[in-house]
C-alpha cells in the first residue's frame, strides 16, 4: 500500500488540506485529505492517528471519516 499511496502523490493525486501532498507529508488529527481518482474525488477527515502499524478494515472509521458535503 505504501508504493501506491507514494505513486499517487507522486502524479498529484493525494491532495492534503487543499494543496498538493508529498508522500514524506506528516499526517495530522484534523487534516483533510483528497484523493482525486479518474472516477471523481474522495474527501476524508483524518480523526486519530493509529499506534498500530496495521489496521483493520472493519476498524478505519476510527481513523479517518468521510468529510460530509454541505
Amino acid at each position: 500500500r505504501r508504493v501506491l499511496a507514494t505513486d499517487m502523490c507522486n502524479v498529484g493525486a493525494v491532495w492534503l488540506n487543499g494543496s498538493c501532498a508529498k508522500a514524506s507529508k506528516e499526517v495530522k488529527v484534523g487534516d483533510a485529505i483528497s484523493l482525486h481518482y479518474l472516477k471523481g474525488i474522495e474527501e476524508y477527515t483524518i480523526l486519530q492517528i493509529p499506534t498500530l502499524k496495521n489496521v483493520p478494515r472493519k476498524d478505519t472509521h476510527l481513523y479517518i471519516a468521510p468529510k460530509t458535503k454541505e
